[in-house]
């Protein structure tokens, strides 16, 4: 049986491949090396990126002049780095302590299916739906 720690290494492992080092995210406009993606992002983006592959997803292009995979020793930093804070994350939140700022939660407060920390409000999370018994 494998650990929820190796679990969660495998499901990124899958979703990620040939990762740029430069690449740190789609929600801003450039890359850390300064190419904008829109310069560089296949017809119907983000289904084709030159920063990263994912499978049954998108493709990786080779349009970038930029791209610099990591080599599989970064790779296993990263995720080991990515299980870190997760466990960081996971501790706090046991121990009642917003992982954000490092308050002390009182109370946690939802909206919607949105979970915030009282009093520094903080998002924590999503709750999940409750099922409904007829």
């Amino acid at each position: 049986m494998t650990s929820g720690a190796e679990k969660r290494a495998r499901i990124r492992r899958n979703r990620i491949t040939e990762e740029c080092r430069h690449f740190h995210g789609i929600r801003v406009a450039k890359c850390e090396a300064g190419v904008v993606y829109r310069d560089v992002w296949g017809d119907g983006a983000p289904r084709a990126l030159p920063c990263l592959a994912i499978p049954g997803k998108c493709e990786r292009l080779d349009t970038c002049d930029k791209y610099d995979p990591l080599t599989e020793e970064e790779v296993e930093a990263r995720e080991r780095e990515i299980e870190r804070r997760v466990e960081e994350m996971i501790a706090k939140l046991k121990a009642n302590i917003c992982p954000v700022c490092d308050r002390p939660i009182r109370a946690r407060a939802r909206q919607g299916r949105c979970v915030y920390a009282v009093p520094c409000g903080h998002r924590l999370g999503q709750a999940m739906r409750k099922e409904h018994k007829p």
